[in-house]
């Protein structure tokens, strides 16, 4: 279950979430305007913010070992899963430590299955962990200007009040329709295949992504999900505080079905 996140963040991060760089200093300097009435972090009031992040999912499993308090040891530093944000920066993760050891094996019925069962455990959390810090990185690819590069046959134009980007990046051809509150990505490459639709609402002076469904195939997986973000208020800024979503992922012998759930809890900004 809990792979697929890492996986599903990899892939939002190279798709859903890609943000267009540039080729010449007169495209960057049109399409960051246009980027000026979507959120972006550096456009807030605020020089810096930390926030704690707490993942609900990681609780019940650990619950798992309650028949086992007596014989493990759990070292976490779940409370020191923070994210900052310096202006003109760039997103910081800060993961916390995670380990379960055995210190008895008394009472035990079958201590290698009680060996494999907690390694399953601490695969999982360290898999939510992970795949969490890879889902915020995606996310918050979308609220940062994107830096100026090479990139082939860029093209931006706006017509009967929608908005065209388009161009070529690593063997890929990704393209983005910005419509009244919406915007459509398509990613075309060797092996991947991605399609977004993604909804924006009005949050302050500016546009906010706040729900995107998606699908990616790559190969023969297709992984397909939605995403919701909400935003709390801090100070005179925004912030984001809440990512939910699903998926579901396809192979030729498998079907596995998640959830995410990130808050950002006890934000400190400056």
């Amino acid at each position: 279950m809990h792979i697929k996140w890492l996986l599903i963040g990899l892939l939002l991060i190279s798709s859903t979430f890609m943000s267009p760089q540039f080729s010449s200093a007169a495209d960057w300097d049109e399409y960051r305007t246009f980027l000026n009435g979507y959120y972006l972090l550096d456009n807030q009031k605020f020089e810096s913010v930390s926030c704690t992040v707490v993942n609900p999912v990681i609780q019940p499993t650990l619950d798992q070992l309650k028949p086992l308090e007596k014989n493990v040891k759990i070292t976490e530093s779940f409370n020191q899963f923070r994210l900052s944000y310096t202006r003109n920066g760039t997103p910081q993760l800060k993961f916390p430590k995670f380990d379960i050891e055995i210190i008895s094996k008394e009472g035990m019925a079958s201590p290698e299955k009680a060996e494999e069962g907690i390694k399953m455990i601490r695969d999982g959390v360290e898999h939510i962990i992970s795949g969490s810090g890879q889902m915020i990185s995606g996310l918050f690819d979308e609220y940062m200007l994107p830096k100026q590069s090479t990139l082939k046959n860029f093209k931006f134009h706006q017509e009967n009040n929608e908005s065209y980007v388009s161009y070529e990046k690593s063997g890929s051809q990704v393209s983005n329709r910005y419509s009244g509150q919406g915007r459509e990505t398509t990613q075309h490459g060797s092996n991947l295949e991605a399609q977004s639709q993604d909804q924006f609402s009005k949050l302050g002076s500016t546009l906010a992504l706040t729900s995107s469904a998606f699908t990616i195939t790559q190969g023969q997986v297709k992984i397909k999900g939605t995403l919701k973000v909400e935003y709390q208020t801090l100070g005179a800024s925004n912030f984001p505080s809440h990512i939910s979503g699903t998926t579901s992922i396809d192979g030729p012998n498998f079907h596995q079905q998640g959830v995410v759930d990130v808050f950002f809890k006890d934000c400190t900004w400056k």
